[in-house]
């Protein structure tokens, strides 16, 4: 989901949404004071046989407060809620392009294993990610 898609949605469906840790997802937040400055999300697969693995989404910092490992702190924030879900693999795609959030999964301990060609189309351009995951060893 893109911004414009998000400011879209009803104040109905965030609240739902923000009922959402839980042994399969979980939303975390960076805030300041009462302001939001930041947010991520990780769910869990729930089939039989991909239930030991998770995937990050949305990771998002405000612009201004970039540059202050907030977004590495979300990160690791979402990893210890998969350690606790017991949880081997976590995932995530990023686009090839966003070299400053690939340096903050990297700091986390992610490391690509594939990519995915024009994964996301934005205003008629295509969009490259690639595809990183970390794999929790009795951390």
């Amino acid at each position: 989901m893109d911004y414009a898609e998000a400011a879209s949605k009803t104040h109905e469906y965030w609240e739902n949404t923000l009922k959402f840790n839980t042994e399969e997802k979980a939303l975390f937040f960076a805030v300041q004071s009462i302001q939001l400055i930041g947010m991520t999300g990780i769910y869990r697969n729930m089939s039989p046989k991909t239930r030991h693995t998770a995937a990050i989404w949305g990771v998002y910092v405000k612009p201004n407060w970039r540059g202050r490992n907030i977004s590495e702190r979300l990160v690791r924030a979402c990893l210890g809620w998969a350690k606790e879900q017991n949880i081997v693999i976590v995932k995530l795609a990023v686009v090839t392009n966003n070299i400053p959030a690939i340096r903050c999964y990297e700091r986390c301990g992610f490391t690509v294993y594939g990519a995915e060609p024009k994964a996301i189309i934005h205003d008629s351009v295509y969009y490259d990610e690639y595809l990183m995951s970390f794999e929790l060893k009795g951390e």
